[in-house]
């Protein structure tokens, strides 16, 4: 696998621009957030690895969430989802932000085995 620091999006994500990614290889993206997903995975990168959000950090049984720091609401704010094929994880991590409490939402940390079975590459944009 490849994996790339280069995807700093925190600019602006209408302005990033991918960088040229090997082809016919697994890349791997780390994001801060997983607000991000739509133009990484527009690069043509398998999986992402995201958090940001803390799992939303309070959550109220049921409704989830209290409040989710995103572009997409709740959308992406803990697990796994796949985007344009790419896979993207998003931790709820073990820290907090300000205040250092976490309600009904357990800290975690994710694990997760490629295998090359498993892990299609599909043919990059360009």
């Amino acid at each position: 696998c490849f994996l790339t620091s280069q995807m700093n999006l925190h600019a602006s994500a209408a302005l990033w621009q991918a960088p040229e990614l090997p082809t016919g290889q697994c890349v791997i993206g780390l994001s801060h957030s997983a607000d991000y997903i739509y133009p990484i995975s527009r690069a043509g990168v398998q999986a992402v690895f995201a958090g940001h959000f803390h799992g939303g950090q309070f959550q109220l049984p049921v409704l989830g969430p209290v409040l989710v720091p995103s572009r997409y609401g709740r959308q992406f704010y803990r697990g796994h989802f796949v985007v344009n094929e790419t896979h993207l994880f998003v931790s709820a991590g073990i820290g907090c932000a300000e205040p250092a409490l976490r309600l009904y939402c357990p800290p975690d940390m994710l694990v997760v085995d490629f295998t090359p079975d498993e892990m299609p590459v599909p043919d990059r944009p360009g």
